[in-house]
């Protein structure tokens, strides 16, 4: 029903209505069916049959992972590009090839705002990068945001598990590079308004 992703087809016609950017707010209602600016994954899904898309465009909204699992197998990309809104109680598996300088398994920039909570990442994660690299279990890079009241950005109760290697060129990457469990940057360029980060009850496992 509305509001609840039951399948890869569910997910990826979620994915396409997120990205082709709704115009007008209450297009959302397909999606969120009680109005409370929620979507539910309501099953463990994978991409065995269809491979699962990614949102790319910004996701303002709350996304409740309810506890299942989501398994990417091919996946070259995080599965949120740009969150302002929500992701809570999710856990992905499988395995990402990246050849993008900035990407995890959850998301690539998240904005002040925003909140991560509850998620495990068990995915295995391989680069090969060539430019500055920032790669991580949960979130790549943190932003500020040029909201007023947006001023918080909150990563709490996150895990991750999945292994993490690959390679830099140093040749011609910057200094810029960093590998880590949770979060790999923490940028001010966007944005009017400085922010605070909360990062509690977090930890990775991974060498």
């Amino acid at each position: 029903g509305p509001g609840k992703i039951m399948s890869a087809k569910d997910w990826n016609e979620f994915a396409d209505f997120i990205n082709d950017t709704p115009t007008k707010d209450w297009d959302i209602y397909r999606w969120i069916g009680d109005g409370s600016n929620t979507i539910t994954l309501g099953a463990d899904i994978n991409d065995d049959e269809v491979e699962l898309k990614s949102v790319t465009a910004e996701f303002k909204y709350v996304f409740d992972g309810n506890n299942k699992t989501i398994t990417r197998k091919k996946a070259t990309s995080s599965l949120f590009s740009l969150l302002t809104g929500e992701i809570h109680n999710l856990t992905l598996a499988g395995d990402l090839k990246l050849s993008d300088a900035e990407d995890a398994p959850f998301v690539k920039h998240i904005y002040a705002g925003a909140k991560i909570t509850g998620c495990t990442n068990n995915m295995n994660i391989t680069f090969n990068i060539k430019t500055h690299c920032y790669v991580t279990g949960i979130a790549a890079v943190a932003y500020r945001n040029d909201i007023e009241g947006l001023e918080v950005l909150e990563i709490s109760d996150c895990t991750n598990n999945g292994k993490i290697e690959g390679t830099v060129d140093v040749s011609t990457a910057s200094y810029n590079t960093a590998v880590a469990g949770i979060l790999g940057d923490i940028r001010a360029s966007v944005g009017d308004y400085d922010y605070g980060l909360v990062l509690t009850n977090c930890k990775n496992t991974a060498p």
